[in-house]
Order: C-alpha cells, then structure tokens, then sequence
C-alpha cells in the first residue's frame, strides 16, 4: 500500500518511531483492504507533535481508492495511543465502506432477479397455458441462480447434522426440482406472493422434503450389530463441504461484532466451520428467516411472506438468532 507521509514538529527519532510502529499496525487495514487493488490504494498520513499540550500527538489518515476517501483522525498523550486509535479507526472506516458495497451489491442483485422475473412471468403464464414444459423450464431455470447459495447453505447444515449424507443432492439439482415443482404447481401460486418470495418459499418446501425422506433410511446399524464405527474420515468430508460454500463471513452474518485476533489466525475452512457450527444450533425456520435477513437482506415482511407466518415471529427469529450466533462465536473467543 502506497503511503505518502507528512509530519510536523517531529524529530527524526519520532518520525523513526512512527514509521516502525505503523507498520506494525498496518497489517489489519491491508487485509480489510486486500480486495482493492494496491496500485488503486493510497494512505495520507499526518502527524503533528504539540510538546506544550497535554494530548502531545495528534494524526489523521486519509486512505484514498476509488471513487471514495476514507478519513480518520486520533489524539493521544503517547504516540503508541495516538497510532493504536487511528489505525483502529481507520480499520472500522474501511470495514463500514465494505459492508456498504456488499449491502449494495446485494440489493443491485436483488433488483436485478426482481426485474428479471417480473419480466418474464407473462411468458410464463402463457407457456404454462399452453403447455410447454421445455420452454417454461429454459426460461425460468437461468434467472433463479440466485436460489442456488441458499441451497448451498442449507444442504451444508443438514449434512452436519448427519440428516443428509455428503453428495446427497448437489444444489444445482435441488433448484432444478423448484423449477419442476414450479411448473407443477404454477396455476396454484399465491396471488399475495411476488414469483420470487413463491419459488424461496418452493426451496424451503423441497429442503423439508428431502430431510423427511432421508429420515426414512434404515441405517445398517439398526439391521446388524455395529459396535465400531470409524468416524476417522469425517473431518475430511466436513472440510469438503464447508470449503464448497460461498464465504460466509462475522462482518456479514455480525456485522456490529469485531472478529478476535483468535480468529484472524485462523484458516478459512476453520472459520467457515465455527460459523455453520453456530447457524447448526438454530432451527430450520429461525435459521432460514436469519440468513434471508443477514445475508440475502430480506426485510422481515418479505421473510413473513415466504415462510407464510407473521413479522413478529420472524423478528422474533432473527433477533434470537442472532444472539445465538453471538453467543457461540463470543464463547469460542472468535468475537470480541
């Protein structure tokens, strides 16, 4: 990262003292960061030495990329302090800007499937009129993508819980059978419900289904008596499962929560392990309206909608949900 300095009142020992020590502090705001090219990143960085007031150092940084500029400012008796909360602050700057991108690269996406399906529904209707199935499901099946990260999510859990064996399903054919299950039942669809909030409501639907037949196998350890079992190899599938998924992160399902050094240190498959473990103790439902809150940034009375309940239940759902998740993550120590 490109730093342009400029000091005031500073001797050469203290400009020495600055330089080595914002080094050390500069590690967390490249990782934050990290998504923006170096070349597109540049800090400003001013510090001023006051020996006449009490808060001696005072020093702002400027961090410039595109299209934005992120500034902060910090006053302390010591220089440590004075860097410590400027860096510090400059972190959370850089955190807020990320998750005003990802907020509105959600919502342009959102907008996008929305328009996208609105579209294409008189279509719809006049291929379910006249019967043609292929030019129903070629139509529909390329803009309901946007189904296949919660499918993802989902499947992740149940194979965690031991509900559904790894493999049982890939996500891409669970929304292949929405697609199906729509066609089927698209003369039925709720006039109350927009084609999008219908075919997350058919996902859910299907997610049920599959955990209800799957409850239905007989494992051998009820037809044979199977006193060892070797649960060697489950890390190595759990770590494929969790490795597949899209990156769930705390600034996204937490976004007010400050993740540890504890978790800095930590891979991403750990990481993404300690996340689904907390998502894992919530029920389907709760976990279902949280993550349409958190990560797909459905508004409560979208989630009522889908999941046919009220609001109030699903606030209800996603305020506890989230207490839970903090709860398990701040246990571990992955939250501050």
């Amino acid at each position: 990262m490109n730093i342009q300095w400029f000091f005031s009142n500073c001797s050469k020992k203290i400009k020495s003292e600055i330089r080595t020590y914002w080094q050390h502090k500069l590690s967390e705001i490249e990782r934050l960061a990290s998504v923006i090219p170096t070349s597109a990143k540049k800090i400003r960085l001013s510090v001023y030495y006051h020996p006449k007031r009490v808060e001696q150092y005072e020093a702002r940084a400027v961090l410039e990329i595109p299209g934005r500029s992120l500034a902060v400012q910090s006053s302390a008796v010591t220089l440590t302090a004075t860097l410590d909360t400027l860096a510090d602050g400059l972190a959370a700057a850089v955190q807020k800007y990320k998750n005003l991108v990802h907020h509105t690269f959600r919502q342009q996406r959102k907008q996008r499937n929305v328009a996208d399906l609105a579209s294409s529904l008189p279509m719809l209707i006049e291929d379910e009129k006249s019967n043609r199935k292929e030019s129903f499901f070629a139509l529909l099946r390329p803009i309901v993508t946007f189904l296949e990260e919660q499918a993802k999510r989902e499947l992740t859990i149940l194979e965690m819980e031991g509900v559904v064996k790894p493999d049982f399903i890939a996500s891409e054919e669970l929304v292949d059978e929405v697609v199906v299950k729509a066609w089927e039942q698209f003369s039925e669809k709720p006039e109350d419900k927009t084609l999008e909030h219908w075919l997350t409501s058919l996902l859910y639907e299907l997610l049920q289904t599959i955990e209800w037949e799957s409850s239905q196998f007989i494992s051998l350890d009820e037809i044979f008596d199977m006193q060892e079992i070797d649960h060697s190899a489950e890390a190595d599938w759990m770590a494929e499962v969790i490795d597949s998924e899209d990156k769930l992160t705390i600034a996204e399902l937490l976004p007010d929560e400050q993740a540890s050094a504890i978790w800095e240190e930590m891979g991403s498959n750990e990481q993404k392990g300690y996340l689904y473990s907390g998502l894992q103790q919530l029920s389907a439902l709760s976990r279902q309206a949280y993550m349409l809150s958190s990560v797909e940034e459905y508004s409560p009375d979208e989630i009522a909608n889908i999941q046919n309940r009220s609001a109030k239940d699903v606030k209800f759902d996603i305020i506890k949900g989230r207490e839970a998740l903090q709860d398990h993550l701040h246990g571990a120590g992955m939250i501050n």
